[in-house]
């Protein structure tokens, strides 16, 4: 079969930019690494099928990119996530790099979906800001107002799955358009991309249901710093970072707290609480929250000891990674549609019916093929 003429500095950067060794890419195209490198040289060159599938399956990727004299030019990881360290960027996995580079199509996508920008009368990161001296409680107060969502109305929730739905409709009718995917690396709980008409958060679906909750309010507090943002369930590296980053990345935590379990209730309520693990259980269940959240604010409050803290938080977080949030109905459209953002799945769709785009262009707008896109509109 004929080869192609890549070009190999394109392909070496394609898997560079992907955090992935040689030896993974020859593992997934059942090559010796020695062929992998030789393309990388230039001493020989791939098929277009074999290219075909490097673009497609392994870098996701135009195959016509492979073919320009040099890589495109791409924001930097660490300029869009500034508060995490170089090292944690190396430790992604391409299954996460993957979704970073879609959510940053999908925003160059909103553009052209919404020309005269977002069709909402709020936008929660233009309306909210975080002023140098204010505390997260002050912040959650102001962002609770924005979102229109009582605390009477939280508690009467019957579930975290529920719960989810709820602040995820808020965030979306403020401007802030939520995505999820199976992120393959469960340490990463979520992360948010920066941009004043059209921020977006991505939620890894993976996890329980009261983590996913957590990381909408964690990025969304990045968000309201004008800038991305990653949420680890471990966050030990946050001791590493230089003492502005760092003080970022202990607000948004804080905030999101604050706002999911408000100070002046949740005060009210532990007065002469013992602090066990049964009243700790029903403080999360109340506000749909996950244990560790109560735990930090009693612990902050001098209402649980370091050594107790750092026990039931591992535990806890162990049991968080079995407990899964995701959809086991294996109903590749109802999860799909889970994974999208409502409206810009709404924009997409009134973008076809009005005959703007085509069912080509839809596909591409889903990440589909032509004839599951057809497929997922019937559904719907």
């Amino acid at each position: 079969m004929a080869k192609v003429r890549a070009n190999p500095a394109i392909l070496k950067w394609a898997r560079e930019t992907l955090n992935i060794s040689i030896e993974e890419v020859a593992h997934s195209l059942k090559r010796d690494p020695s062929v992998i490198a030789s393309w990388e040289s230039g001493r020989s060159q791939p098929t277009y099928v074999q290219l075909e599938k490097l673009a497609h399956t392994i870098y996701r990727r135009p195959v016509a990119v492979f073919f320009f004299p040099e890589p495109p030019a791409e924001v930097e990881l660490r300029e869009s996530f500034r508060t995490l360290p170089e090292f944690e960027i190396k430790q992604l996995r391409p299954s996460v790099l993957k979704l970073v580079r879609r959510a940053k199509a999908i925003q160059i996508e909103l553009g052209e979906l919404f020309p005269a920008g977002p069709q909402t009368s709020r936008n929660i990161v233009s309306a909210v800001s975080v002023p140098p001296k204010s505390t997260a409680s002050e912040t959650a107060g102001a962002l609770r107002d924005c979102l229109e969502v009582s605390l009477q109305s939280q508690l009467g929730w019957r579930s975290r799955e529920e719960a989810f739905s709820h602040w995820r409709e808020a965030l979306e009718s403020v401007g802030v358009f939520v995505f999820k995917g199976a992120f393959r690396q469960d340490e990463i709980s979520g992360f948010c991309l920066y941009d004043v008409r059209f921020p977006l958060i991505y939620v890894n679906n993976s996890l329980a249901w009261s983590r996913q909750i957590f990381t909408l309010f964690h990025e969304l507090s990045h968000l309201l710093f004008r800038t991305g943002g990653i949420d680890k369930v471990r966050d030990d590296y946050v001791e590493q970072l230089r003492p502005a980053d760092r003080r970022v990345e202990r607000f948004c935590n804080d905030l999101a707290a604050a706002l999911l379990v408000p100070d002046e209730d949740f005060d009210r309520r532990i007065e002469g609480m013992v602090t066990d693990e049964r009243e700790m259980t029903h403080l999360a269940d109340m506000y749909s929250v996950s244990r560790e959240v109560i735990l930090r604010k009693l612990f902050d409050r001098g209402m649980v000891s370091q050594s107790d803290y750092d026990r039931l938080s591992s535990e806890w977080i162990g049991e968080a990674r079995r407990f899964r949030g995701r959809s086991r109905t294996g109903d590749y459209y109802a999860t799909q549609r889970t994974y999208f953002s409502s409206r810009y799945v709404d924009a997409a769709l009134g973008a076809y019916y009005r005959s703007t785009i085509d069912i080509h262009r839809l596909a591409d707008l889903l990440g589909m093929k032509v004839d599951t896109a057809r497929e997922f509109e019937a559904r719907l």
